[in-house]
């Protein structure tokens, strides 16, 4: 997808631009890291490998579809090389794409979790058990009227929640409800 006017003084220089998706009466949102190479050509977050695993492997089995739930990324691009920036340009990068945060700020969560990437299970598969539990989290979180949003990532971590810090086998399974930060 052609990146938007305001992309254009964001320091990635990269290409393409890939909105969230925000589908009526969602469930949940999830936060990623940054879109894929795939997602700039079908204009959607998540329809790569490392996506489909996810779908069929974590939403599909707690009944719900892409229909159900936000699907976000810190950055709305594909970075060059794939990484996200550091340093500096991390700040200003985010910063840019804050402007297209409207789908999570309107669906006025509730609780907020934090796990890892999914996607990169794909190099580091016996890690699958956590994310499948931060996902059975999302599901009773929707089944008690809670409106959660999953941060996957460092990248959405550090976005979303910065006061938690240290490693990722320390701050994943946070869970922290809106207005109030995590242990």
């Amino acid at each position: 997808m052609k990146r938007p006017d305001h992309c254009r003084t964001c320091p990635l220089k990269s290409t393409g631009h890939v909105p969230d998706t925000n589908p009526p009466g969602a469930k949940a949102a999830f936060v990623f890291k940054a879109a894929g190479r795939e997602d700039i050509v079908y204009g959607e977050p998540m329809t790569g490998k490392g996506g489909r695993a996810w779908e069929h492997k974590f939403l599909h089995p707690l009944g719900l579809t892409r229909q159900d739930v936000i699907i976000s990324n810190v950055f709305r691009c594909f970075p060059p090389g794939g990484e996200a920036p550091v340093g500096p340009t991390w700040d200003q990068a985010c910063r840019h794409c804050r402007f297209y945060d409207g789908a999570i700020e309107a669906f006025r969560p509730t609780v907020w979790g934090v796990s890892i990437n999914p996607t990169g299970l794909l190099k580091t598969p016996n890690q699958e058990t956590f994310v499948r539990r931060e996902m059975e989290r999302v599901a009773q979180f929707i089944s008690e009227g809670e409106r959660p949003v999953l941060l996957c990532g460092e990248e959405a971590r550090r976005k979303y929640a910065p006061w938690i810090d240290g490693s990722m086998k320390r701050f994943r399974g946070y869970w922290w409800w809106e207005g109030r930060k995590a242990a």
